[in-house]
């Protein structure tokens, strides 16, 4: 008959459970740190969105200084953001992203250069 063998330190299923949950906890930093990164909006940003060749609002308002816009595209196809001379981004269909530039005061035009009939508004912009 053979003896069991006996091995030194934890036993096997404590060091399973242990390499286990390290690989969970470092699934769920990654996950953290991803979402933390992730280009969404936040507050005080001004919020658009196009749908269906449209912006669901056709004026903004926003104080003087650095500015975000959150736009989010509904739509299958691309658009962008653009005031002339201020800012122009690029949105991917059925995407988001985040507009931040510098302003002044003033009253401007917004648009989507791809679409620059059918989707305009206007932008003022007051004294902070």
């Amino acid at each position: 008959m053979v003896a069991p063998v006996r091995l030194a330190g934890p036993p096997v299923h404590a060091v399973c459970m242990e390499q286990y949950l390290r690989r969970a906890l470092a699934v769920i930093a990654a996950v953290v740190a991803l979402a933390a990164c992730s280009p969404g909006a936040r507050p005080g940003d001004v919020r658009l969105r196009a749908f269906q060749f449209e912006w669901d609002h056709t004026s903004l308002a926003a104080k003087a200084g650095r500015v975000a816009v959150f736009v989010s595209n509904g739509d299958a196809i691309k658009h962008d953001f653009t005031i002339e001379g201020v800012v122009a981004r690029t949105v991917p269909a059925e995407q988001t992203k985040r507009a931040v530039f510098d302003i002044g005061p003033g009253v401007y035009r917004f648009y989507c250069s791809i679409h620059p009939d059918a989707m305009e508004g206007t932008f003022t912009v007051t004294a902070p």
